[in-house]
């Protein structure tokens, strides 16, 4: 008499996958993986185009500004930084509510308004080129250059990382947690594992 014995050792793998896909693990680890870039990306740029005197780092508040969230089945990257979309898509910047543009060109008032001072001039305007400048009493130093024309950002795809470098630091992570998974929950080997 022949008695033949079947253990199943892939079901319970196979539950946990199905479990650990079905959910957010994954996705987390995606998400996880993917912010960590996006933030590291924006570190190499801050001390690739900011001056370190500058109290005002755009790429770095960028890094710290970035966050993820699994909803559903998806994985939102959120960085919420004014102006970043803008230095990523290009864009013209039009006057709604003033007169001028009031843009920062000394160390000490980039990320800053000019409503922020006090002792700034007036502004001393040639209505001509539609250009000017605000200078700090004191110190005769200009802060502020002023124009009325439209500011044109131009497309800065380089602001973000390209999809083959987030996908490159995003499937370690993957490969590492498929790997911890591949093992049963008791310990024990399982299919392809011995």
């Amino acid at each position: 008499m022949l008695t033949v014995n079947v253990t199943d050792t892939a079901g319970p793998f196979l539950r946990r996958l199905d479990q650990d896909l079905d959910g957010a693990p994954l996705r987390h680890v995606i998400g996880r993986a993917a912010r960590n870039k996006f933030v590291s990306h924006f570190e190499r740029l801050d001390r690739a185009r900011h001056r370190p005197q500058v109290a005002f780092h755009f790429y770095g508040r960028a890094a710290r500004a970035t966050s993820y969230r699994v909803s559903g089945r998806q994985i939102l990257i959120s960085i919420a930084q004014e102006g970043i979309g803008l230095r990523f898509f290009g864009g013209t910047i039009r006057l709604r509510r003033r007169k001028w543009f009031a843009i920062p060109v000394a160390d000490e008032s980039i990320g800053k308004t000019a409503r922020e001072f006090r002792g700034l001039t007036r502004p001393i305007l040639n209505r001509r080129t539609r250009k000017g400048v605000m200078l700090d009493k004191r110190t005769g130093k200009v802060l502020f250059a002023m124009r009325q024309d439209p500011i044109t950002q131009r497309r800065d795809p380089s602001v973000l990382p390209t999809d083959r470098a987030l996908f490159a630091a995003i499937e370690p992570h993957v490969n590492s947690f498929f790997g911890r998974i591949s093992g049963p929950a008791d310990g024990s080997t399982g299919p392809g594992r011995r």
